[in-house]
Order: structure tokens, then sequence, then C-alpha cells
């Protein structure tokens, strides 16, 4: 059935997922560019499919069973990466890690809250990722995005870009991100270097960055944070299967080895259950869900 020869049946998701988790796309491709993006979307028309927008698998849970439709993976979308005067141009497909050591060696201030966030900056745009010290809308001036529907590009000004805690409100039901510009300042290196290889160190401390995760499972609750409601709970090191709440950091459920999906959503329901029971207060998922039942149709 596939035209075109960057088209792919049946690939497994779990290399593609920071967990490690999940079954197979009935069909895959990693666009390299606009044109791809729209034999993609022909593709998806032309039989009738359902589509994900997968990352860089940080933020997502793949369900066992995989995903019905076409998988549209953008680890080659747009890789650029520029220094312009007070910006610097990011493709969507840019690491955040390798974004920060860019930083490191160029000396560029600002970014430093994306320490700690797995993915890439595509997703980090797409939920306003962020930390205490910040979040990306802190620092995003410009978007320039694709409609798989219409075929056509636009650019976002940050005036458009309406953002609320882990959300956007201005993606049209089928865009997608294809890079950004974030304003930033010019400093010196070692000083950049320095600062980020601490926060760096520091994670290594308080976070299970050995273990497949997906970061942070849930949103933190307003006045309060869910590590410590799950650990008041007490689900710290709980396991099910081959996934366990981390003894390091109760916000991360990790794969110890052969977890499945269906393991880890046993730990997020177990602990919303529990967390609500203790705190009367309700957990959000951060993590997206990837399955049968999800995806978008154009």
């Amino acid at each position: 059935m596939p035209t075109s020869q960057k088209m792919k049946e049946n690939v497994s998701l779990a290399p593609f997922s920071y967990y490690k988790i999940g079954g197979s796309a009935r069909f895959f491709i990693q666009p390299e560019n606009i044109e791809d993006l729209k034999t993609a979307a022909e593709f998806i028309k032309k039989n009738k499919l359902k589509y994900f927008i997968l990352g860089a698998g940080s933020n997502v849970l793949i369900d066992d069973e995989g995903f019905d439709g076409l998988v549209i993976q953008t680890a080659k979308l747009d890789k650029n990466l520029e220094l312009l005067d007070s910006s610097i141009h990011v493709g969507a497909s840019v690491l955040v890690i390798h974004l920060l050591r860019y930083c490191m060696k160029e000396g560029i201030g600002g970014l430093d809250f994306l320490v700690g966030i797995p993915g890439n900056l595509g997703g980090v745009c797409t939920m306003n990722a962020g930390t205490k010290s910040g979040e990306i809308c802190d620092v995003l001036s410009e978007l320039t995005v694709f409609d798989l529907s219409s075929g056509v590009s636009r650019v976002l000004k940050k005036a458009e870009l309406k953002y609320t805690y882990r959300k956007q409100h201005f993606l049209k039901p089928n865009e997608i991100i294809v890079s950004g510009k974030l304003s930033v300042k010019k400093e010196d290196p070692k000083k950049v270097q320095d600062f980020i290889q601490g926060l760096l160190e520091a994670r290594k401390k308080t976070q299970p960055i050995d273990k497949p995760s997906c970061g942070s499972v849930f949103k933190n609750p307003s006045g309060s944070s869910a590590w410590k409601l799950i650990d008041e709970a007490g689900l710290r090191g709980h396991q099910i299967g081959k996934a366990q709440i981390s003894l390091m950091h109760s916000n991360f459920i990790v794969n110890l080895g052969g977890a499945k999906a269906s393991d880890v959503r046993a730990l997020i329901a177990l602990a919303k259950e529990k967390v609500l029971a203790k705190s009367g207060i309700a957990l959000e998922e951060e993590v997206q869900f990837v399955g049968t039942k999800t995806g978008k149709s154009l």
C-alpha cells in the first residue's frame, strides 16, 4: 500500500519511546521536509486513516497493541539550529539536550530552565514544557506550523501564542510545529556551561535518569507537588509487573525491564485513586496515551 519509500509498515514503536514500551504502528513515516508532510497527509486521506504525531517519545505511553494508523515521527523534520541577533532559530526535531549543549558552547543564556526536560522542541512547544524556573512560553517569540489538512504553513507571532500550564490554545486541529524562535541573551560561555552542568548534576541526584520513563507522569496541582502527594499516599517504590513508582522521585514511573503499558497504566490509576482518597486532590496526567482509540483524522 505505501507509495513512498519513506513510508513503512508494521514498525515497532518501543524504540521510539523513552519508556521503551509499545506495540507496532500499522504505518510509519519520518518526514524530512514539508513535501514529506504533504505525502503523509495524502496517504492519510486516501486510506482514511487516523494519525498520530510522535516527537522524541518522551512524554507518551504507547499501548501494547500499538497504533492502527499512521505514526508521523518528527526526528528528521527540522534539525536546524541557528543563533540570530537576540534569538535562536530551533527546528522542531532538535532535542532539548542538544540545544543546551549548543548554549554551553556558544554562550547563550536564558534557557537553563529547560534542564531536566526530555524530548524535542516540537513537543516542548506543544505542551508548554517547563520547570519551576520557567516555561517555554516565557522565551518563545515565534512558531512556524504546517496544516496537514490544508497543506498550508503559517508563522505565529508571540501575541498569537496562547498558553496555560502545560497546554497550548492556538494550534488548529491538524497543525504540526515545524520550528520556532526563542529569545535569548549572550553570556560568557564558561558561566553558561558551569551553571547548566551544575543543574544537570543536581538532576542526576534527584531523578531516575538511569531507567526508562516518560519524565513526570502527573501535572503538579495548584499549590502542591504531585510527587509529595504520591509519597504521602504511601506509594513510593510500589511495583506492578515490571513498572515501578520510582524510589528516587515519586512522580516518575520507571520501566525496570520488560514493563508493559498495562503495568504503567495500572500504577497511574492506583496513584490517582490513593491520592484522591488521602488528600482529596485529583491528579491529572501529563503523559499522553497513544493507542488504538487515540489519533486524529483529516
